[in-house]
């Protein structure tokens, strides 16, 4: 027969994990709503921007058709100029009544191009303090935005090595079983703890799956070879559909409202709170970490009661 393992240790890095992972978690949340709060101020103040732009923009659009016109009136003057003095008196005449006309037409684009550009400079008085605002806030929500990125990233590490010692210390324990019950054969192999969490769509279903067998298939050779009483009730429907319908929550729906209500600028960001968003988020990932952390324990003493009766379990 093989020796069976005590897994503990493994499982106490997750536990430890799940610690560390929700104070990141809730690192994270504050620095989205700090990153909210400006970001709040930045969506309000976009539309009056966007207009202000809009505005700007159309007051400097006859600036060019300004600039155009003198260009080629200037140019009309200057041609004329250096024409040389008919002879003619009749052709003198019209020459200077032409010069005289383009020079009163320039004057008036002149004038028109001054008109348009006092405009334009009573626009800018208002929209370059207000886009200097605008940009400095956009830079101050960027920065926050970046800061909690990085928290966020933190917690996703974190979460990903908790799952991976969950996986090590679920494949162990599974190991065991296949030591200890011939019958496992029939069962899921110990790689699934692993290949469970990698698969999608499967993932939703898996992990929970072969935990469940191994959960159960444990609580029978305890019951089996006597180590503890029949009657007694592991509790294992309830805990363990617990412990995944609250993950499931947690990564999706949680993970939706969040992105929903702080990111898309839809419905959810205006009707939802987003202080409560967040706060609900953090219980419910509270509520799971503790009953994953229980499940653990839970499962980590069925474990030692194994090791500890180990002469007991022989394969048939």
């Amino acid at each position: 027969m093989k020796k069976i393992t005590n897994n503990a240790s493994t499982g106490k890095i997750a536990m430890i994990l799940n610690a560390v992972f929700f104070v990141t978690l809730i690192v994270a949340m504050i620095t989205l709503l700090n990153f909210d709060k400006e970001n709040v101020q930045l969506v309000s103040q976009t539309p009056h921007f966007e207009e202000a732009t809009h505005g700007l923009q159309e007051a400097k659009q006859p600036m060019r058709g300004d600039s155009i016109n003198i260009a080629y009136y200037t140019h009309k003057v200057d041609s004329l100029k250096s024409v040389p003095t008919p002879k003619d008196k009749k052709e003198a005449k019209a020459l200077q009544e032409d010069l005289q006309r383009y020079q009163d037409i320039l004057v008036e684009k002149e004038q028109q191009k001054s008109v348009t550009d006092s405009i334009v400079a009573e626009y800018e008085k208002t929209y370059l303090p207000l886009k200097e605002e605008y940009d400095q806030l956009t830079q101050t929500v960027e920065q926050k935005h970046k800061t909690f990125v990085l928290c966020l990233v933190l917690a996703i590490v974190l979460l990903v090595a908790r799952i991976a010692f969950f996986a090590i210390w679920n494949y162990k324990n599974s190991q065991n079983l296949h030591a200890i019950s011939h019958w496992m054969k029939y069962g899921s192999k110990p790689y699934w703890a692993w290949l469970g969490w990698g698969i999608p769509i499967l993932h939703l279903v898996k992990p929970f799956s072969f935990f469940s067998e191994v959960w159960d298939e444990t609580d029978y050779v305890l019951k089996d070879k006597a180590i503890v009483s029949k009657e007694q009730d592991s509790e294992s429907d309830f805990l363990l559909g617990m412990w995944w319908g609250l993950w499931l929550i947690c990564i999706l729906l949680c993970t939706y409202i969040l992105f929903a209500t702080f990111f898309m600028n839809g419905p959810m960001y205006y009707k939802f709170g987003h202080r409560s968003v967040a706060i609900i988020t953090l219980v419910i990932w509270a509520l799971y970490l503790l009953i994953d952390t229980q499940t653990i324990r839970k499962y980590n003493k069925m474990n030692k009661q194994l090791v500890e009766n180990e002469s007991k379990l022989v394969s048939e």
